[in-house]
C-alpha cells in the first residue's frame, strides 16, 4: 500500500489490514477513527499524530516514536510495544487489552482514564507524567517508574508492584486493592486519601511521609517504617503491624482497632484520641507517647512499655496489663463496672 492509497483508506474510515508501515514517516498524520489489524509500525515516526477513536488489533510497535501524539478513545488489543515512546502525549480514555508492553516511555505525558488490563507491563516510565484515573487490572507488572509523577484517582487491582518506583511522586485517591508493594519506599512523599486495603506492605518505608486520611485496613505492614510520619486520621483497622516502627509519628485520632501490633514501636509518637480497641500490643513500645484520650479498651498490653507517656483520660477498660510498665496511671480511666457487666452478659438458655 502506497501513501496515497493509505490516506484514502483513512479519509474514508476503511479498515487497514496486514500493512507494513515500518519506518514510515507519519508525523502529524490524521489516523483517527480507523481500524488497523495486524499492521506493523516498527521504527515508524507517528510524532504528533492523531489516533483518536482508532483501534489497533494485533499490531506491532517496536522502536516507534509517538511523542506528542493524541490518543482519545484509542484502543489497543493484543498489540506489542517494544522500546517505543509516548512522551508528551495526551491519552484520554485509551485502553490496552492483553498487550505486551516493554520499555514504553511516557515521560511528561498526560493520561486521563487510561486502562491496562490482562497484559504485561515491563519497564514503563511515567516520569513527571500527570496520571488521572489510571486503571491497572489483572496485569503482569514488572518495573514501572512513577518518579515525580502526579497520580490521582488511580486503581491498581491485584497487581505485583514490588518493582515499582514512586520517588518524588504525589498520590491522591489512589487505590491499591490486594496489591503487593513489599519493600517499596514512600519515604518523604505526600499521599492523600490513598487506599491500601488488604495490600502487602511488608518492610515498606513511609518515614517522613505525609499521609492524609489514608486507609491501611487489613494490610500487612509487618516491619514497615512510619518513623516521623504525619499519619493523623489514618485507618489501621485489623492491620498486621508486627514490629512496625511508628517512632515519633503523628497519629492523632488514627484507628488501630483490632490491629495486630505485637512488638511495634510507637516511642515518642502523638496518639491523641487514637482508638486501639482490642488491639494486640504485647511487648509494644509506647513510651514517651501522647496518649491523652486514647482508647485501649480490651487491648492486650502485656509486657508493653508505657513509661513516661501522658495517660490523661486514657481508656484502659478491660485492657490486659500483665507485666506492662506504666510510670503513672492515676489520670487514666480503669475498668467501667457497668460496661464490664454488659460485655460479660449472655442470655439465659431457654428452658
Amino acid at each position: 500500500m502506497d501513501r496515497a492509497t493509505f490516506d484514502e483508506h483513512v479519509a474514508q474510515a476503511r479498515p487497514v489490514r496486514e500493512v507494513d508501515f515500518s519506518n514510515w514517516d507519519l508525523s502529524d498524520a490524521d489516523l483517527s477513527a480507523t481500524l488497523f489489524e495486524q499492521c506493523r509500525f516498527d521504527g515508524a515516526a507517528l510524532d504528533g499524530a492523531d489516533l483518536g477513536d482508532s483501534q489497533f488489533l494485533k499490531c506491532s510497535f517496536e522502536h516507534t516514536s509517538l511523542t506528542r501524539s493524541i490518543l482519545h478513545s484509542t484502543a489497543f488489543h493484543e498489540c506489542r510495544f517494544v522500546r517505543s515512546s509516548l512522551q508528551h502525549s495526551h491519552l484520554t480514555n485509551a485502553t490496552w487489552y492483553r498487550c505486551d508492553v516493554q520499555n514504553l516511555a511516557l515521560h511528561d505525558a498526560h493520561l486521563d482514564f487510561t486502562t491496562f488490563s490482562q497484559g504485561s507491563l515491563e519497564d514503563i516510565l511515567f516520569n513527571r507524567a500527570s496520571v488521572d484515573k489510571l486503571i491497572v487490572a489483572d496485569a503482569a507488572v514488572g518495573r514501572i517508574d512513577f518518579s515525580a509523577a502526579t497520580l490521582t484517582d488511580c486503581v491498581f487491582n491485584e497487581c505485583d508492584l514490588t518493582q515499582a518506583v514512586f520517588s518524588g511522586a504525589f498520590l491522591c485517591k489512589v487505590i491499591f486493592v490486594r496489591a503487593n508493594l513489599s519493600d517499596l519506599s514512600f519515604a518523604g512523599l505526600r499521599l492523600e486519601h490513598a487506599q491500601f486495603t488488604e495490600a502487602s506492605l511488608v518492610h515498606c518505608d513511609f518515614s517522613d511521609s505525609v499521609l492524609l486520611q489514608c486507609n491501611f485496613s487489613k494490610a500487612n505492614l509487618n516491619r514497615a517504617n512510619f518513623q516521623n510520619a504525619k499519619a493523623n486520621n489514618c485507618l489501621f483497622v485489623e492491620a498486621n503491624l508486627g514490629m512496625t516502627n511508628f517512632s515519633d509519628a503523628e497519629l492523632r485520632q488514627s484507628l488501630f482497632v483490632k490491629a495486630r501490633a505485637e512488638a511495634a514501636r510507637f516511642s515518642g509518637s502523638n496518639m491523641y484520641q487514637a482508638n486501639l480497641t482490642e488491639a494486640l500490643l504485647g511487648k509494644a513500645l509506647l513510651n514517651r507517647c501522647e496518649l491523652t484520650y486514647a482508647d485501649f479498651s480490651n487491648a492486650n498490653l502485656e509486657a508493653a512499655d508505657l513509661t513516661e507517656s501522658t495517660l490523661l483520660r486514657t481508656n484502659l477498660h478491660g485492657a490486659k496489663l500483665r507485666d506492662a510498665a506504666l510510670t503513672d496511671r492515676s489520670a487514666a480511666l480503669d475498668d467501667d463496672g457497668q460496661r464490664l457487666a454488659n460485655e460479660r452478659w449472655t442470655p439465659r438458655p431457654q428452658s
